[in-house]
């Protein structure tokens, strides 16, 4: 069953599939879904399980959902419209590698807080970040190296 919901996604082509899954409670939707996910997880560059999305979003949030789906998934962040306009970036102990490639221009960041990022290895060049006045590095990797930090 698994190797027949496998082919159905289309992994691989240029598409965006989403494929649901309804049945009563307690048989195993969830349990079906992990499997698949585990099956296909390695074929991503990030990939992330979030379950009971419904009950999670209703007790804490959206917001709270985006955190986990952040924590888990990012290497890197998309430069997305929405960045462009953040004025404080909140990526506590979150998975995240490297927070950009290139250059962006972020001209209303001002705070970056990226404590407790361990697997922060490299950070990017600041230079695009000119009203920057504050990033927060507690806990994170020691040993990663800063690129024009606050246009130096």
């Amino acid at each position: 069953m698994v190797e027949r919901i496998v082919s159905l996604l289309k992994i691989g082509l240029d598409e965006v599939c989403f494929m649901g899954i309804w049945a009563l409670g307690g048989i195993g939707k969830t349990t079906l879904a992990q499997v698949v996910y585990e099956a296909i997880r390695s074929k991503f560059d990030a990939a992330c399980f979030l379950a009971d999305v419904r009950e999670v979003s209703e007790k804490e949030g959206l917001v709270f959902l985006q955190k986990l789906l952040l924590y888990y998934a990012l290497e890197c962040l998309p430069l997305i419209d929405q960045l462009y306009e953040l004025e404080s970036l909140q990526l506590c102990c979150s998975k995240i590698r490297k927070l950009w490639n290139g250059t962006p221009f972020l001209g209303k960041l001002r705070i970056i807080d990226l404590s407790g990022s361990e697997d922060l290895s490299e950070t990017p060049d600041f230079s695009g970040t000119p009203n920057l006045e504050k990033m927060l590095l507690n806990n994170c990797h020691s040993g990663f190296g800063f690129m024009n930090l606050l246009g130096s």
